[in-house]
């Protein structure tokens, strides 16, 4: 939904009724606690994922921050990027934080994923 009109978290709140996965950007805002708690209710008593970008969201279960680290060669059959890594840090509250690096790779029309250094042959790093 690009444009969800002047409160995506109501739109989002919505979608949570009947969707098990909803991505909500907040576009920079803060949500405030007794907002977000009403919403994580919803949440919760639906069994769905709220994922929740570029903003401020109290009480949250996981936070995941993610960047390209880097790509991997040129597919010279189509001239395409043929894979990337995504350097991840997760943090969960009373928990240390792990940092790692995933490796997408695409395959026969699909994705593939797996864990690993950052520096493995081919890699390029990103600017």
């Amino acid at each position: 939904m690009p444009d969800p009109g002047p409160d995506p978290v109501a739109v989002a709140a919505v979608l949570l009724d009947g969707i098990d996965l909803v991505v909500l950007s907040l576009g920079g805002a803060n949500v405030p606690p007794s907002r977000a708690r009403a919403v994580t209710a919803r949440v919760r008593s639906s069994g769905a994922v709220l994922i929740v970008t570029d903003g401020s969201w109290p009480t949250v279960d996981l936070h995941l921050n993610a960047q390209v680290a880097g790509y991997r060669g040129i597919d010279t059959d189509r001239g395409r990027v043929a894979g990337f890594d995504v350097a991840v840090h997760a943090r969960m509250p009373g928990r240390q934080p792990h940092r790692g690096v995933v490796t997408l790779t695409g395959h026969s029309g699909g994705v593939t994923w797996g864990s690993g250094p950052a520096a493995q042959p081919g890699l390029k790093v990103a600017q």
